[in-house]
């Protein structure tokens, strides 16, 4: 026996199709279509859109399109590229782009590797506290790479990460306490963050 739609299936069909094509026709251009289209797994139309949103000053377009050359979505994968997009989302003060220029610097991805540069970035991104910069800034500041060794300014960005219940932060702060690095020694307080680390999901490095 055949299949058949429903009449109630045509009509959804039919809507659907009518979304597309005033989605397409309407927001031609915008953030919003291409995140749209985006969803559908429609990354060439998505590219389309971020990139003349992009060109039009919108960080939410050049982040995301730094995204689809980073992951090789819709475009040939282009790590340049995609730390071009990134920057100029960057320099919008961005927060979650400036973190990943960070990145970019940190591993030498698209660019040389140059940890001073990638301090720089995360430090922009911490002062919006977002926790993952504050974090990659605070084992910078606690190993010395790229930075000048503080412990102080270390554990107070780590501990802030930790608040804001970053698993990998909870653990480093354990570890702080643990051996009283920029802070005074407590046991009590290394097992109470190690224990909600654990809680977290953290599994280690």
């Amino acid at each position: 026996m055949k299949k058949r739609l429903s009449s109630v299936m045509l009509v959804v069909t039919f809507l659907g199709a009518a979304i597309l094509i005033v989605t397409y026709a309407v927001w031609a251009g915008t953030y919003e279509r291409g995140l749209f289209f985006y969803r559908l797994g429609l990354y060439p139309i998505t590219v389309e859109d971020f990139k003349a949103a992009a060109k039009q000053g919108d960080a939410r377009a050049q982040l995301g399109l730094g995204d689809l050359y980073y992951n090789g979505q819709g475009v040939a994968q282009d790590a340049q590229e995609a730390l071009r997009w990134y920057k100029l989302a960057a320099e919008q003060d961005y927060a979650v782009a400036q973190y990943y220029v960070g990145e970019m610097y940190y591993d030498g991805e698209g660019t040389s590797q140059d940890y001073a540069q990638a301090a720089r970035w995360y430090r922009y991104a911490a002062g919006q506290r977002l926790p993952n910069a504050q974090f990659k800034l605070g084992v910078m500041l606690l190993e010395g790479i790229g930075v000048s060794q503080n412990y102080k300014q270390a554990y107070g960005l780590i501990a802030s990460a930790a608040i804001s219940g970053l698993p990998k932060a909870q653990f480093k702060l354990g570890f702080l306490f643990k051996e009283g690095l920029g802070v005074e020694q407590d046991l009590y307080q290394a097992k109470r963050w190690t224990k909600y680390a654990a809680e977290n999901g953290y599994r280690g490095p």
